[in-house]
């Protein structure tokens, strides 16, 4: 069933100007991590004294990585998005600390074609609900663009993102705001600017959410999650296939009387989805297996594969290969403890390899993929090293998932310092100049809402006049640079 939602007015284009500042102090630990044969080509452990999360990695253009989650140490609120850019070799390059006074979590993030990040979570700072989807897009440094929050009076959270060929941002999760039930798979279509499209809900009487969304062959969007409302069990995988538009297509379960859910999707090479779950319903000891499926564009199973274990096994993230095979990671206790692990099958869901990653206390582990090196990168959070708080984990393996080097242990002394206040810029829109104090000399850039820079521009302390004339008509993006913190605004040029 689904239920069809009426565009939600979009935040007013205002001229809020965020300052966000970069990490202070580092101090950086050698750490032996694994025995001899065990290790990855980097690993690094990234925390502070309070809670750090890392929920999705992504390999940027040039080879180095970037990392969402969340931290609870930095930033404007009770806890933030997270963003931090690890280089080729596993130094960290930069971090950034996004969100307003309440809460901000980031669970995925993709590259733009401008070099920036899209992120997708939740946010209670701003928006009409409890929590709200949050969308944050940042340039290729990290500095917050723009954000912005979708959803009704209730609660609603962003699990996944993806950019579509002409530039808008397609996110799944779920809804307690609108739809059938207790919670519903909640999907949205966005512009480049951050205004909604269309959002729709689909689900049942119970609880139904969307962990994982891609692309199709023929422009729709495939969805796995979990549904409460349908199927055979507590919990059963439900996969949903929708047009361009949020129109559905099909809607099915999978799985047996226990709880099963679908942790990621990917749209395979040869036009199909790959599937990685979560499934206790098949389990002789009531424990959670892996199960990695492959579906057609109809919905049919091609090939079934599960893992089953003496220990919880929880899946949580999956990548096709350059070799045609797929790999997928997660956690299990089998040392008593939750593990970090990598298992490699061949194209047929066999089989090949299988790693275990982590120390004495609990590792999660919450996103692969494999590098352009055809080796692996892994995050998640460990208590075993760094402060014994939840930290950022983030594995490089080779191709033979193997390591090659010594890991590093990066702990912040000081908090990140972030500042919200309000630029003025007047007249805005603006027909031919806009006016912008600042407090010191500093560099003003205005970017287009394709990222693309359109104006570049030293400016003195204090009242400096910005000419508009040779800019086309449309909404744009204000930075301002100054020597110690960055600042953004929105800006209207209307002629």
């Amino acid at each position: 069933m689904i239920s069809s939602i009426k565009p939600k007015p979009t935040l007013s284009e205002s001229s809020n100007f965020s300052y966000i500042g970069f990490l202070a102090v580092l101090f950086v630990i050698d750490q032996p991590l694994f025995s001899a044969g065990q290790g990855v080509n980097f690993e690094l452990v990234i925390g502070t004294q309070k809670y750090d999360d890392a929920k999705c990695v992504i390999q940027t253009f040039d080879s180095g990585y970037v990392v969402v989650g969340s931290t609870s140490a930095f930033g404007n609120g009770q806890t933030d998005v997270y963003l931090t850019n690890i280089s080729k070799a596993g130094k960290v390059a930069w971090q950034q600390a996004i969100g307003g006074a309440g809460v901000e979590k980031g669970n995925s993030v993709i590259q733009t074609p401008d070099s920036g990040f899209a992120i997708t979570g939740y946010s209670n700072s701003e928006g009409t609900g409890g929590y709200d989807v949050y969308l944050a897009k940042t340039d290729k440094n990290g500095i917050l663009e723009w954000s912005n929050s979708y959803g009704g009076i209730d609660w609603d959270f962003g699990n996944s993102i993806i950019q579509t060929s002409a530039g808008d941002f397609v996110i799944c999760g779920s809804t307690y705001s609108y739809g059938n039930g207790n919670g519903d798979v909640y999907l949205l279509k966005i512009d480049p600017t951050g205004v909604l499209l269309w959002d729709s809900a689909y689900g049942g009487s119970l609880e139904d959410a969307g962990n994982s969304v891609c692309s199709t062959t023929d422009g729709g969007y495939f969805v796995a999650g979990y549904t409460k409302s349908f199927g055979q069990g507590e919990e059963d995988v439900y996969l949903l296939k929708s047009d361009s538009t949020g129109n559905l297509k099909w809607a099915k379960t999978y799985g047996g009387t226990g709880e099963d859910r679908g942790n990621e999707c990917k749209l395979t090479s040869d036009g199909r989805f790959i599937v990685i779950c979560a499934a206790k319903s098949f389990s002789a000891l009531n424990k959670y297996e892996n199960w990695l499926m492959k579906i057609n564009s109809i919905g049919d199973t091609l090939w079934s594969r599960r893992d089953a274990a003496i220990y919880n096994r929880i899946a949580t993230s999956v990548s096709q290969t350059a070799e045609g095979g797929y790999v997928f990671t997660g956690h299990d206790d089998n040392a008593g403890q939750y593990n970090m692990f990598l298992y490699k099958t061949d194209a047929g869901g066999y089989y090949q390899d299988y790693r275990g990653y982590g120390g004495a206390q609990t590792e999660n582990a919450f996103s692969i993929k494999q590098t352009f090196d055809k080796g692996y990168v892994i995050v998640g959070t460990t208590e075993s090293y760094g402060t014994g708080k939840p930290n950022i984990y983030v594995l490089k393996t080779d191709s033979n998932h193997l390591s090659t080097g010594t890991v590093q242990v990066v702990v912040s002394t000081h908090e990140i310092e972030t500042k919200k206040e309000i630029l003025s810029i007047v007249p805005n829109p603006a027909s031919d100049h806009f006016i912008v104090n600042t407090t010191e000399s500093s560099v003003i850039e205005i970017y287009d809402a394709l990222g693309r820079i359109v104006l570049t521009q030293h400016i003195a302390t204090g009242k400096n006049t910005i000419s508009v004339t040779g800019i086309h008509e449309g909404l744009y993006f204000v930075h301002v640079r100054e020597k110690n913190r960055v600042g953004t605004g929105k800006l209207i040029v209307r002629h």
